[in-house]
C-alpha cells in the first residue's frame, strides 16, 4: 500500500504528527505500542480518511510483530450498532482462539457471568445496566486470562466508540510489565480513555494531497506531459481525503488504460466543478469506474451488477465485509453474468477471471490468501472499505433485488453440485454453503427448501465433520431459530432438526469407540447437546430438552463431568411437562433452578423468567400461585445466582398478592418478607433491612424468631453497635436451649467484645 494521510489531535495527553511516505506516524504509533505509557490506541477520524489503512500497516510492520511474540490478533467488525453482550462474549471467544493457551484451563470461562441475553429489541434502564455490569465483568475475566500474553489485538471499524472500554485490559498490574496491547479504529473521538492514547487522522494538507495523488497514479500517466496537464489538478476537488484522492486514481489509471479519454474528459469537466461531500464523491467516482472501464463496452452492466450482488449476497448480520472464498465469488459472478448476459459457456470463466482482477486492480476488492474454518489454504476476497461496501448495497438495495440475487446464487451452487457428482466438501464452495445454505436460503424466501435443509442427515453430518460439532450445533440453532422468525411455520422444525443432529452425534461417537477415527472429541458433543437442549427449552420444548440433557449426560460420564447438573431431578420433570401449556411453565421454572445449581448457570436465568413470564400469562398476575412462583424464583436468584436486585424484585411482586389472599399475619408472608430484609443486606441497605427485620420480629414464633433475632444481630454488628448487638444476643439466649445455637451466640458476643473492645 501507498503512504496516506497526516495524523493530528488537539487532544490532551496526545500527539500530532504527519504520515508522509516513509511511514513516520506509523512509526510513532509503533514507538508508543511498545512503550509502557499507553495499553490502548485509538484511531479515530471521518470515514475514507484512512483510519483501518494506518491500523493494518502498524500490524504488519516487523518491529510490532517482534515485539508482540504471542501475535497480532485481527479483528474486523461490520456491526452497525454498539456491542451487546452476546456480541462481546463471542469477540471475546474468537479473539481467544488465536491466542495459545498453555492448556483449557487457562482459557476465559464466561460461565461465571450471570447474564443471559433475552434478546430484547427495547431493554429497559435496568436492563441495559445489568447487561453493561455483565459485559464490564466479562471483560475483567478477560483480562485476568491473558494479563501476561505478549499480544497487540486490533479491532477495526468499532462503531459505538463507548465500547472502547471493553478492550481495555489495564486493571490488573500485572499487564503494565507485559506487552499486552489494543488497538482500535472508530469513527468518532472518545471523549476520555484513561490509559490510552487518541490518534485523530485529519485530511491532507495541499501539498500533502498532491504528493499523494501523483504517487498513486502509475508511471504510464505521470511521465505523459498532455495527460498530467489535463488531469494533475483533479485531487484538489477530494478536498484532502484520502480515499477520494486513492479512488479517483485508480479511475484515472483504468479510463487510460482502456483508452477511453472521452469518457474521462466528460467525467472530469463534471467531477472538478462540483465539490461535494467526500461520501458522495465517492459514489461518483466508482460510478464513473464502472461505466467504460478497460474491460470493454460489454462489462459496463457487467461489472457494476456483480460487484452490488457481492455487497448484498454475502453481508451478514455481524460483519457487513466478510471474506469471502474465491469459489462461491465465482457461482455468484458467474450466475449474474449468465443472466443478463448471453455469454458462451466456455468464455464465462475467463470473464469472471477478469472482472475479479478489474475490482483488485481498482482496490475495491483485497485479494487475502488464507484459510477457511477447516484450516485448508483458500484464496479469499472482501470489499476493500466501509464506504465502497455501501455503494454497493446502494445499487441492490430493493427487498426484491436481495431475494433474486440470493436465488441466483443458491441455484447457481446447486448446478455446480449437481454436475460435480461429487460428495460434499470436495470444493470450496461445498464448505462455505455446509456453513451458509441455509442463511442463504432463507435470504431468497425459499421456506420449503430450508425445511428439508435443516433436518438433512446428510447436510448435518458433513457440517459436523467439517466445523466440529460444538460449532456446527451452535450454527444449526441459529439456522433453525432464524428460520421460526422469519416463517409462518410454527418451531416444529426444532424436532425433526435437533433429532437429525443427536443421530448424527451418536453416530461419530459410535465411529470414535470402535477406532473408526472421529472429527470431534466428547466435549465437543456433550457442549452440542447441552445447547440442543437450551434451545428446545427456550421455545417451551420440556420434555425434548430434558431428553437431550439426558443423553448429553450418558457422553459425560468422567469422574470431572463438563456440567454438574442433577440428572435425577430432570427425570421427574420428564414425567411431570406434557403438552399442557401450563404444566410445561410450570416445568420451565423448575428446570430453570435445577440448571441455578449447575456449572451452567447464566442459563438459568432466561428459562426461569420464560418459564415465570408463561405462567403468569397462563394464570394472572393476581394469582397465588403466580405469587408463590415469584417467591421461588426471587429464592433461586438469592441462593444460587447471587442476583440480588433481582431477588428483591421478585419478593417484592409477591407481597401484595400474598399479603391479599392470605392476611398479614401469615407465616408464608413472614417468610418472604424475611427474604425481603436478609437481600437488602446483600444490597447493603443495612437500614432498611434492619427495619423490615425489626417490625416482623414480634410476630415471630420458634425457629424462625431465633434466626430472625440473629440476622438482627448480625446487622446491628455490621452497623458496628456492639451494644445493640449484644443485648439481642443476651435476650435470645434466654429464649432458647438449643446448645448448637447457645454456642453461635457465644460466638457472636465474643466476637462483638472483640469488635466493640468492652467487656461482656
Amino acid at each position: 500500500m501507498d503512504s496516506l494521510q497526516s495524523i493530528k489531535t488537539p487532544l490532551r495527553n496526545n500527539v500530532s504528527a504527519k504520515l508522509s511516505s516513509d511511514n513516520k506516524t506509523v512509526q510513532l504509533i509503533i514507538r508508543d505500542l511498545i512503550s509502557n505509557n499507553h495499553t490502548t490506541h485509538v484511531i479515530c477520524g471521518l470515514r475514507g480518511i484512512g483510519k483501518t489503512w494506518t491500523a493494518h500497516i502498524v500490524a504488519q510492520m516487523p518491529l510490532c510483530k517482534t515485539n508482540f511474540s504471542d501475535g497480532v490478533i485481527w479483528i474486523g467488525l461490520g456491526s452497525q450498532r454498539s456491542l451487546d453482550y452476546t456480541q462481546l462474549r463471542e469477540l471475546y471467544i474468537r479473539i481467544c482462539s488465536e491466542i495459545k493457551f498453555d492448556d483449557e484451563t487457562t482459557k476465559p470461562c464466561f460461565d461465571h457471568v450471570l447474564y443471559s441475553d433475552m434478546s430484547l429489541k427495547h431493554k429497559t434502564d435496568k436492563e441495559k445496566k445489568r447487561e453493561k455490569k455483565a459485559m464490564i465483568q466479562a471483560r475483567n475475566t478477560m483480562a485476568r486470562c491473558i494479563a501476561s500474553k505478549s499480544i497487540l489485538i486490533c479491532v477495526d471499524n468499532l462503531y459505538d466508540v463507548e465500547d472502547v472500554k471493553y478492550f481495555q485490559f489495564h486493571n490488573y498490574n500485572i499487564i503494565r510489565d507485559k506487552n499486552l496491547r489494543t488497538m482500535v479504529t472508530t469513527l468518532n473521538t472518545p471523549s476520555y480513555l484513561d490509559q490510552a492514547k487518541i490518534w485523530q487522522i485529519t485530511n491532507l494538507h495541499v501539498d500533502e494531497a498532491r504528493a499523494f495523488f501523483l504517487g498513486s497514479l502509475k508511471s504510464s500517466i505521470t511521465e505523459v506531459p498532455e495527460l498530467m496537464e489535463k488531469y494533475s489538478e483533479m485531487y484538489r476537488t477530494c478536498q484532502g481525503n484520502p480515499l477520494s484522492i486513492k479512488t479517483l486514481s485508480h479511475l484515472i489509471d483504468d479510463k487510460v488504460e482502456g483508452k477511453n479519454q472521452v469518457s474521462l474528459d466528460n467525467f472530469a469537466q463534471k467531477f472538478v466543478n462540483v465539490p461535494i461531500e467526500p461520501r458522495i464523491q465517492i459514489f461518483n467516482i466508482l460510478e464513473a469506474a464502472f461505466t467504460h472501464s478497460s474491460l470493454g463496452t460489454s462489462f459496463n452492466k457487467i461489472t457494476w451488477r456483480c460487484f452490488a450482488a457481492f455487497a448484498t449476497v454475502f453481508k451478514r448480520g455481524n460483519c457487513s465485509r466478510p471474506c469471502i472464498a474465491k469459489s462461491p465469488t465465482i457461482a455468484l459472478f458467474s450466475a449474474i453474468i449468465t443472466r443478463i448476459s448471453k455469454r458462451k459457456k466456455s468464455l464465462l470463466e475467463k470473464d469472471v477471471e477478469k472482472l475479479l482482477k478489474f475490482l483488485v486492480k481498482l482496490g475495491i476488492f483485497n485479494e487475502i490468501d488464507g484459510f477457511d474454518d477447516g484450516k485448508i489454504p483458500r484464496k479469499f476476497y472482501q470489499v476493500s472499505c466501509d464506504v465502497y461496501q455501501e455503494f454497493g448495497e446502494q445499487l441492490s438495495s430493493s427487498p426484491q433485488t436481495h431475494l433474486k440475487l440470493n436465488s441466483l446464487f443458491v441455484n447457481k451452487y446447486t448446478t455446480m453440485f449437481s454436475n460435480s457428482h461429487a460428495a460434499f466438501g470436495s470444493n470450496e464452495i461445498d464448505y462455505f454453503m455446509l456453513k451458509w445454505l441455509p442463511s442463504h436460503l432463507r435470504k431468497c424466501g425459499d421456506v420449503d427448501d430450508q425445511a428439508l435443509t435443516l433436518p438433512d442427515y446428510r447436510f448435518i453430518l458433513e457440517r459436523v465433520k467439517y466445523m466440529g460439532a460444538a460449532a456446527a450445533a451452535r450454527k444449526h440453532i441459529d439456522d433453525a431459530e432464524s428460520f421460526i422468525r422469519v416463517s409462518d411455520v410454527s418451531s416444529d422444525i426444532l424436532i425433526p432438526s435437533y433429532s437429525a443432529f443427536s443421530r448424527v452425534l451418536e453416530s461419530v461417537s459410535y465411529d470414535k469407540e470402535n477406532g473408526n477415527g472421529s472429527v470431534t472429541d466428547s466435549k465437543d458433543i456433550i457442549e452440542a447437546m447441552w445447547n440442543l437442549a437450551i434451545s428446545l427449552f427456550s421455545h417451551y420444548y420440556v420434555k425434548e430438552g430434558c431428553q437431550f440433557l439426558q443423553k448429553a449426560r450418558e457422553y459425560d460420564d468422567s469422574n470431572d463431568p463438563m456440567i454438574s447438573i442433577d440428572y435425577s431431578l430432570i427425570q421427574s420433570l420428564l414425567e411431570s411437562a406434557d403438552q399442557d401449556h401450563l404444566n410445561t411453565v410450570r416445568a420451565l421454572v423448575k428446570i430453570g433452578s435445577v440448571i441455578a445449581q449447575s456449572t451452567r448457570r447464566q442459563y438459568a436465568i432466561n428459562i426461569i423468567l420464560l418459564g415465570l413470564k408463561g405462567l403468569i400469562h397462563c394464570l394472572g398476575n393476581e394469582c397465588i400461585e403466580v405469587a408463590r412462583a415469584h417467591v421461588f424464583v426471587g429464592e433461586v436468584f438469592y441462593h444460587d445466582l447471587a442476583l440480588y436486585e433481582d431477588a428483591i424484585t421478585q419478593f417484592r411482586l409477591s407481597l401484595p398478592i400474598l399479603v391479599k389472599v392470605l392476611g398479614e399475619e401469615n407465616e408464608e408472608v413472614y417468610d418472604a418478607i424475611i427474604l425481603c430484609g436478609k437481600t437488602y443486606v446483600h444490597l447493603g441497605a443495612l437500614d432498611t433491612a434492619l427495619e423490615i427485620l425489626e417490625k416482623i420480629a414480634p410476630n415471630l414464633k420458634g425457629q424462625t424468631d431465633m434466626d430472625v433475632a440473629l440476622k438482627i444481630a448480625s446487622i446491628h454488628m455490621m452497623m458496628k453497635k456492639y451494644h445493640c448487638a449484644n443485648d439481642i444476643l443476651i435476650k435470645t439466649s434466654r429464649r432458647t436451649e438449643d446448645i448448637e445455637l447457645l454456642k453461635r451466640i457465644d460466638d457472636m458476643r465474643e466476637e462483638c467484645k472483640e469488635q466493640g473492645r468492652y467487656t461482656i
